[in-house]
């Protein structure tokens, strides 16, 4: 009996050091850790912790087993300091992130407005990272891509569980080389190539509405020169008399708070409360107020499910004063502050220290803002009325000038290809006709020959393009905005 009880001790205690199953009769089978597996050595670990604090005759805890491991292995091998810490920090929230310093460079050189990569926004969302807008006159431009693809691999390597930096930093790479970029889209695969360059961001275009005192502004991102292009852009509507700004922030992620107080503040009053950032019991909140500022305008702002952070701030304090109203899709909501700190190892946290609140104290993070006005963009068939209309009668290859050569550049442009239209057939346009010949499994050769001419047409009157009723409903508010 006494036997019995030894062996069924040395049973438990071996079943903890290895994996068991049971076979078709019921009976245990005992099989050996694989050790190069990583997911079945974390769980073998976690039950060995267990085992530790349940037979180890004094109190133990298992933070204490942790710290002492923890202590013990960096001491023996410091060289894996970096990834005890991006480890530790996966218990943080997911705008949480421990840098190398080449992360770190790598990761800010998008805000600060200059990098080499492709040219498009994106963002992190229920661990996938989506593509956002893709930036005028970059790359990304007309490459095929999407708001709103989930990327799945890049370069032929998946991508899934992999971080937003991780993502970001395959795509990016040296400049004249190509990248492949497998996308999801309702469910389908689909790869792009798409060419780096030098990035340099211009995150602004404008215009005044034509019979109007209406100024339209987009901004796709608050980069470190946001505020100042911005205000460049202000003090022109202002003394060309306008008064009310369409302000579009879709799908514009956020960047800089000092750039969004810059810009809120031309349409807060002066020395008003913009943003307050809450920190935890102890540490002191930080409160933003409204610059003062040569000019101040109504507004009628544009928001969608790609609207966040600053984007967010700026229209939030825009409505809680009362000078302007939301038009289009609830933003995305992303209301907390990440902070950079370089540590004395050379590396840099990005840490959340605190939360957004409205000048109302009231919080968007993961509520994000709800728009006075909702407004669904829709779909509609190309409209080929709008396309210069042609006989195609000819082959057209380099060297060629003419009124077709400027259809089939004109036709280009409206399916998303990055060219200039006009009526001159160069090597740039040999290079786009070849990419549409790919995708149009037509045999690739940069001539636009008849048939090629003919898929164009037929390939155009078939696409679906978005009819921007949020756009048109913001324009139409802000000629007859009436505000508090």
């Amino acid at each position: 009996m006494k036997l019995k009880r030894i062996f069924s001790v040395l049973l438990c205690t071996v079943m903890i050091f290895s994996a068991v199953c049971v076979n078709a009769a019921g009976v245990y089978i005992l099989k050996p850790l694989d050790q190069s597996n990583g997911e079945q050595m974390a769980e073998f670990y976690d039950a060995f912790l267990k085992y530790v604090m349940s037979e180890y005759r004094y109190d133990l805890t298992r933070e204490e087993l942790l710290e002492a491991a923890v202590k013990q292995v960096i001491t023996d091998h410091p060289e894996l300091f970096v990834e005890f810490a991006k480890g530790s920090f996966n218990a943080l929230d997911e705008n949480s992130m421990f840098y190398t310093q080449d992360e770190y460079m790598e990761r800010f050189q998008d805000v600060a407005g200059v990098y080499v990569g492709i040219g498009i926004n994106v963002f992190y969302d229920e661990d996938k990272v989506i593509l956002g807008e893709a930036l005028p006159g970059t790359p990304a431009e007309g490459s095929g891509l999407s708001i709103g693809d989930i990327v799945v691999a890049v370069d032929g390597e998946r991508v899934d569980g992999y971080g937003l930096d991780k993502v970001t930093s395959l795509i990016k790479g040296e400049e004249g080389t190509n990248v492949d970029i497998t996308v999801l889209r309702n469910g389908v695969e689909y790869t792009y190539t798409v060419a780096r360059a030098v990035i340099k961001i211009n995150p602004l275009t404008y215009e005044i509405i034509e019979g109007t005192n209406v100024g339209y502004v987009k901004l796709s991102s608050f980069n470190a020169s946001s505020a100042e292009v911005f205000a460049a852009t202000m003090t022109e509507f202002g003394k060309k008399g306008v008064k009310t700004i369409v302000l579009d922030l879709r799908n514009n992620v956020g960047g800089y708070l000092d750039a969004a107080v810059a810009i809120a503040s031309y349409f807060v009053p002066d020395r008003e409360l913009i943003v307050s950032e809450e920190r935890k019991p102890g540490k002191m909140s930080r409160y933003y107020y409204a610059n003062e500022t040569d000019y101040k305008f109504n507004s009628v702002v544009l928001i969608n499910k790609y609207s966040a952070s600053a984007s967010e701030v700026v229209s939030s304090a825009i409505r809680d004063y009362g000078t302007g109203v939301l038009v289009g899709q609830t933003s995305y909501g992303k209301g907390t502050v990440q902070v950079a700190q370089e540590i004395r190892s050379g590396h840099y946290t990005w840490m959340t220290v605190a939360e957004y609140f409205t000048p109302s104290h009231t919080t968007i993070h993961k509520v994000g803002l709800t728009p006075d006005y909702i407004v669904t963009n829709k779909t509609a068939n190309f409209d080929m009325s709008t396309v210069t209309k042609y006989e195609i009668t000819r082959v057209l290859s380099v060297g060629c000038t003419g009124e077709d050569v400027y259809a089939v550049k004109e036709r280009l442009k409206a399916l998303g290809y990055n060219i200039e239209v006009n009526d001159v057939y160069d090597n740039k346009t040999a290079d786009v006709v070849t990419s549409f010949q790919s995708k149009a499994e037509i045999f690739p050769y940069g001539v636009a020959d008849i048939t090629t001419q003919l898929k164009l047409n037929d390939v155009l009157s078939e696409s679906q393009v978005e009819v921007d009723k949020q756009l048109e409903r913001a324009i139409n508010l802000a000629k007859n905005l009436k505000v508090k």
